[in-house]
């Protein structure tokens, strides 16, 4: 089945609020933990024994699932759809084995990692983060589960259904911790996480079991368990080469003045919103299309779904861009100008969002390129380039920060994220010479220039009527410059993305 350019827009606009909704839950989850446990040296083990399956194996879930998706839809559309539920069937009990064993693993390795990976930590709070890593990963299972099914939705159209099971998790956390009331205890908070990672396991799987066959009896150590590791590794190891990155960006935030790393922390928090919200729906919907496509051998319309896709990103991320640059500030008091967040921490995270905002750009551009690579069963690419990319951004992190303070590392993100975006245009034009990329250049032209137009209208509107409250002045802007960043798109007939 095909979603045409208007379904998949429909589709995308319903991940994207089921997103929002999901981060609004969350924060509320957020806030009710910190009402009832507050910051303490209990709260401090819990949160680490939580990114303990992150930092043991990072990306393990998401790399196989991405994979899956592409040998999933292949299969299916090759061979039909009883061949492709069998391998699904397999493929979930052979990604269940290999999560067995890493949560073996990662409860053995509790104990001797914790005093490595936390130094600054007393005894108790050693031995307290050691128990609950026990506990979380003995539940990576449910979490590599949950990645699975919720990738043969994917796989199937079934967006929304995928993301309404994800709040069940918000909504069991929260509920278990409201019952519990004052009697807590981090074992009884990890066993709400755990009970959340359950209930969403349970619905996804009932969704499912409503639209694949599944078998029970095969083999899971077959050549397909094999193909799917093999093409999983490098998207696996290209999302470990950005975990260097996040490293050394750490290292150098915390060589700089006090509060540095905490402004790098929260700028990286609100731009990874935009990223996470606005572009993932997007390429959640997009991925299994492109899939279908290569694997029909569509060459035409594969292109004329990335080329559009990529130019209707580019034309919401243009807009988003320039108001963040002008309002950074804004943004920073609105969400955190309150208590000690004093207006010195203020104009440092302020700094680093602005610095940020190209990379929403370049990010929507580098994200579809990689799900468009990831169709036609090319992942050695997108980690090359991203082995490359994040190179380049380690030198100029580098080079830039003795000179520029914090701005140097927040530019070289940015910068990287822009050169991961060129090469991967680069390379796709030489994989598919036949791929025509010209209307896309075109659009993005016409978007930049409205957006710098929609940009200078604003800061010379904020010099002739200067607007102090800042929900007011963030308002101001959004309206403004996406008034003047549309008209000026019309005008420019910018919305013609099909290729002459």
């Amino acid at each position: 089945m095909r979603l045409s350019r208007n379904s998949i827009l429909q589709a995308s606009l319903w991940v994207t609020l089921l997103a929002l909704a999901s981060k609004a839950i969350g924060f509320f989850r957020e806030t009710l933990i910190a009402g009832y446990y507050g910051a303490t040296a209990e709260t401090d083990a819990f949160f680490l024994a939580q990114s303990m399956p992150g930092m043991i194996f990072p990306s393990v879930c998401n790399s196989l699932s991405t994979a899956f998706i592409t040998l999933y839809v292949t299969r299916s559309t090759s061979r039909g759809e009883d061949e492709g539920d069998l391998y699904a069937s397999r493929m979930v009990f052979g990604t269940l084995l290999i999560s067995l064993a890493l949560s073996l693993v990662g409860v053995l390795l509790a104990s001797p990692l914790m005093p490595l990976l936390a130094p600054g930590f007393t005894p108790g709070q050693v031995a307290l983060a050691a128990h609950l890593t026990r506990l979380t990963m003995a539940a990576f299972p449910l979490t590599m589960l949950q990645y699975m099914l919720t990738a043969i939705l994917n796989a199937k159209k079934l967006f929304v259904s995928s993301q309404v099971a994800a709040l069940a998790y918000n909504l069991v956390v929260i509920l278990a911790t409201y019952m519990v009331g004052d009697q807590q205890s981090m074992d009884l908070l990890t066993l709400s996480v755990i009970g959340g990672h359950v209930t969403t396991v349970m619905l996804l799987a009932i969704l499912c079991w409503r639209h694949v066959r599944f078998k029970k009896l095969v083999n899971p150590l077959h050549p397909d368990t094999v193909q799917l590791v093999r093409m999983g590794l490098p998207i696996l190891l290209g999302n470990s080469v950005v975990q260097i990155q996040q490293i050394v960006d750490k290292a150098l935030g915390s060589t700089l003045p006090e509060g540095s790393l905490s402004a790098i922390n929260y700028g990286n928090t609100l731009g990874g919103l935009v990223v996470t919200v606005l572009v993932t729906s997007l390429t959640t919907v997009l991925y299994p299309n492109l899939t279908r496509e290569a694997a029909e051998g569509d060459t035409e319309n594969y292109g004329q779904i990335l080329t559009k896709s990529m130019s209707g990103l580019t034309a919401l991320m243009v807009p988003i861009t320039c108001v963040t640059i002008l309002c950074a500030k804004d943004v920073v008091e609105i969400v955190y100008g309150r208590g000690s967040f004093d207006s010195s921490a203020v104009e440092s995270t302020s700094l680093v969002l602005a610095c940020y905002a190209p990379m929403f750009l370049f990010c929507a551009v580098r994200e579809v390129l990689t799900r468009a690579y990831f169709a036609i069963q090319d992942t050695k690419t997108p980690m090359i380039n991203s082995a490359i990319s994040v190179s380049c951004n380690v030198v100029l992190s580098l080079v830039l920060t003795p000179w520029l303070g914090i701005v140097g590392i927040t530019l070289g993100t940015s910068i990287s994220t822009l050169l991961t975006a060129l090469l991967l245009l680069k390379s796709i034009r030489k994989k598919m010479p036949q791929l025509c990329l010209s209307g896309f250049y075109r659009n993005l032209f016409h978007q930049i220039a409205a957006g710098a137009i929609g940009l200078g209208v604003v800061w010379g509107f904020f010099l002739l009527l200067p607007i102090q409250v800042h929900i007011l002045r963030f308002a101001t802007a959004t309206v403004v410059c996406f008034s003047i960043y549309a008209l000026c798109l019309w005008l420019l007939n910018g919305r013609r993305v099909i290729c002459r």
